[in-house]
């Protein structure tokens, strides 16, 4: 998939799905198009903007399911919420990990574009990720090697 189809995933073949937006309050596809176009322009990698696209076509299937809140009406509780079933679902920490920055780049980028007011990223914690310690080989292991 490719940031062209991240506002218009889920949509029936040939038609759009159009959220009327209150003025100067952007549906979600909207946001997620100038998001998109923002990557594009920046020259972001395609691997990152593959992993974009596929973290936020995630997290607007998840919106669509729980109330389709806009971008100015998501809160913290929201999204703590999204990040919850992730790991509920049994979503491997880097993935959750990988989920919670892009969504804080996302709403950073709202914010500093004047398309939210407040970020409710600010709120939320980053989860935190089980570190694993790599143990060293012995000095047996080295000798024989």
């Amino acid at each position: 998939m490719t940031a062209l189809t991240w506002a218009s995933k889920g949509a029936e073949p040939g038609r759009r799905r159009h959220h009327v937006a209150k003025a100067g309050r952007p549906h979600l596809g909207q946001a997620l198009r100038l998001f998109a176009l923002r990557c594009r322009s920046l020259n972001l990698a395609a691997g990152t903007q593959a992993l974009y696209a596929i973290r936020l076509d995630g997290w607007r299937a998840w919106l669509s399911k729980h109330g389709d809140p806009q971008p100015p009406d998501v809160r913290a509780d929201i999204i703590r919420r999204f990040l919850e079933d992730m790991k509920a679902s049994s979503w491997k920490d880097a993935t959750l990990d990988s989920a919670y920055r892009i969504l804080r780049t996302l709403f950073g980028w709202l914010e500093r574009e004047g398309l939210i007011v407040a970020n409710p990223m600010r709120r939320v914690e980053r989860p935190k990720r089980e570190r694993r310690l790599i143990r060293p080989f012995s000095e047996e292991q080295l000798r024989a090697a």
